[in-house]
C-alpha cells in the first residue's frame, strides 16, 4: 500500500507520502508542518497509526514546525504508547527541532515523560526522535 498527496497550494504541507517496509509504515513529510495544515496533519497521523504497529515518520525534508504540530506528533507519540505501538520520528533537522523546543518551552509546556515511560520527545537520554 502506498499513496503520494500533494497539499492544496495555500496550505503549507506541501506533500506527505505513505509506503509500508515489511511490516513498517512509513510516512514522509515535505515543507512547514504549521497550524495550517493541523488538521491534516491530525488525520494522517491517525488513520497510520490506526493502520500500523510501528510507525516510522521522516521529517528530514521538513523546513518548519511549529508548536501546534509538534504538539500533536506528542500526542500520536501517547497514543501510540496506550497502544502498545510504536512511532519513531527520523531525520529533523536539528536547527528545526532546537528552535520548535524552544518554542514551546518559551510557552511553559513541560514534558510527558510521566505518561510515556521515559520515551518521551522531550527525554534527551532516550529520545523518539532520531537522525
Amino acid at each position: 500500500m502506498s499513496f503520494n498527496r500533494q497539499a492544496e497550494e495555500s496550505a503549507p504541507l506541501q506533500r506527505y507520502d505513505f509506503g509500508r517496509r515489511g511490516k513498517v509504515g512509513v510516512l514522509s513529510f515535505s515543507g512547514s508542518l504549521t497550524v495550517e495544515c493541523a488538521a491534516k496533519l491530525r488525520e494522517t497521523l491517525m488513520v497510520s497509526l490506526e493502520h500500523n504497529d510501528y510507525l516510522v515518520v521522516h521529517l528530514r525534508d521538513v523546513t518548519e514546525v511549529d508548536v501546534c504540530c509538534m504538539q500533536l506528533f506528542c500526542s500520536a507519540h501517547r497514543i501510540s504508547v496506550r497502544s502498545n505501538k510504536r512511532l519513531t520520528l527520523t531525520g529533523m533537522r536539528p536547527e528545526v527541532l532546537h528552535q520548535t523546543v524552544d518554542d514551546m518551552k518559551s510557552l511553559g509546556l513541560r514534558d510527558c515523560a510521566a505518561c510515556c515511560d521515559m520515551s518521551c520527545l522531550w527525554v534527551t537520554d532516550r529520545p523518539v526522535l532520531s537522525n
